[in-house]
């Protein structure tokens, strides 16, 4: 399928849809799936100030494909839809991983994994998807559009999250230290980082890490033996930090086990303990 091709289809199915049912908002990603529309990585779509840009998103952006709502706004735009081509020439695009919430609905159509090992039949577990970083967009590498399995995705990613540099900061909680992560779209992501991981360890003096990542460019870090006292403090601010109104997306609540550099499993306590 071309890029005509591919436009006209969305035109079509926009307009049934909205025919069908006028006065429902609808989600783009539910249409195409709908319809089993799948797109190659070079027509991937994402609503960016009423622009189609393929390839791929823009996540540095706030405002994608996932939140935009086909309306009659949505006739006219879809009848006359304007196209901007992310570059992803060789000297501009970098293989990276990129943590999605465990109900992205670009996850499917997408190279991706659990973040945890049996992650899938565990409840609100996010994804790894993998994909470029260009100047302009991250690219998720769609399914059928790349020859290189996910283990070689997976380790030639992490080998480019290794350059990337966050900021670090250090506060008190209750006594006990907690580390902050921050400064970079991919700060969250450094928690795939084997050797920033046994840096962060070796910096608590812990033998394990508890480590959250409630929003796109965060991670929160303490001593993974925490007392219930503190993790309650630990999730609360996590919570917190998961709700706010900014301009990054909500990744989890979820808490995760950290150890010797390696991602393990979670953190969780019973209800008498949270109680």
């Amino acid at each position: 399928m071309d890029k005509e091709q591919f436009l006209k289809l969305v035109q079509q199915v926009v307009l049934k849809e909205l025919s069908s049912t006028p006065n429902d908002d609808k989600n783009l990603f539910d249409i195409f799936s709908k319809y089993g529309i799948s797109m190659p990585i070079e027509l991937y779509p994402s609503f960016i100030n009423h622009q189609l840009i393929a390839p791929g998103y823009a996540e540095m952006s706030f405002t994608t494909v996932d939140h935009f709502k086909v309306t009659s706004l949505g006739v006219s735009f879809a009848e006359s839809i304007a196209v901007k081509t992310v570059d992803l020439d060789e000297e501009n695009k970098v293989l990276m991983p990129s943590i999605k919430t465990h109900d992205d609905m670009s996850v499917p159509m997408s190279m991706h994994e659990s973040l945890l090992n049996g992650g899938e039949a565990m409840e609100k577990i996010p994804y790894i998807t993998y994909g470029y970083d260009t100047p302009e967009a991250f690219v998720a590498i769609q399914k059928g559009d790349d020859t290189l399995s996910l283990e070689e995705l997976r380790e030639r990613s992490i080998k480019n999250l290794s350059n990337i540099e966050v900021d670090i900061k250090q506060f008190d909680l209750s006594g006990i230290p907690m580390i902050v992560c921050a400064g970079n779209y991919y700060a969250s992501e450094k928690i795939l980082d084997h050797q920033f991981m046994l840096q962060m360890q070796e910096k608590l003096n812990a033998e394990l890490l508890a480590v959250s990542m409630p929003r796109k460019g965060f991670m929160f870090i303490i001593d993974g033996a925490p007392t219930p006292e503190v993790f309650k403090k630990f999730i609360m601010i996590t919570s917190m930090k998961y709700i706010e109104d900014e301009n990054t997306k909500p990744l989890s609540t979820k808490v995760f086990v950290v150890q010797d550099g390696e991602l393990s499993g979670l953190i969780q306590l019973g209800e008498k303990e949270m109680g």
